[in-house]
């Protein structure tokens, strides 16, 4: 979640390797044609590198296509309007909880905050320790929190 493609594209490109796989398209389809090439080996390589994900999801992470990943980046990552998004669902009556992990380097909590603060149907938190893979690594704080937004 960022506020603008340029502010998504200026932290992606904070990482020399994030840079190369996810916003430089000749390297991301290359690395996505290895991958898919060898999927049961990059699956275990994602299990090795990514130890505190459950391994059956870690070498999940490698079944996917190259249409499926450039959509994702741009319509999920890139491009939303995360404010016309909000505002469409709480106005609906739709409760929102957005969550990070402390130790989440993507996306914007700030963002988030800000949403949040525009509308009570709305919550932002930070999980203390969590990293990107919080709801599989902290399942039972996730539940607890969206219990806790669903019945305050």
């Amino acid at each position: 979640m960022y506020d603008s493609p340029r502010t998504a594209r200026a932290r992606i490109n904070g990482s020399r390797m994030a840079r190369l796989v996810l916003l430089d398209p000749t390297w991301a389809e290359r690395t996505c044609a290895i991958s898919c090439r060898y999927r049961g080996g990059m699956g275990v390589l994602t299990a090795l590198i990514e130890p505190d994900l459950p391994i059956p999801i870690a070498r999940t992470v490698t079944q996917h296509s190259w249409s499926a990943y450039r959509d994702g980046m741009r319509y999920l990552v890139l491009e939303p309007d995360w404010e016309e998004l909000h505002n469409h669902l709480t106005e609906r009556g739709v409760e929102i909880l957005l969550a990070w992990g402390t130790k989440d380097p993507v996306g914007d909590p700030e963002l988030g905050r800000t949403l949040s603060a525009s509308s009570p149907r709305s919550r932002t938190v930070l999980v203390p320790g969590a990293d990107h893979y919080l709801p599989m690594t902290h399942d039972a704080t996730c539940l607890g929190h969206l219990a806790r937004h669903r019945n305050p």
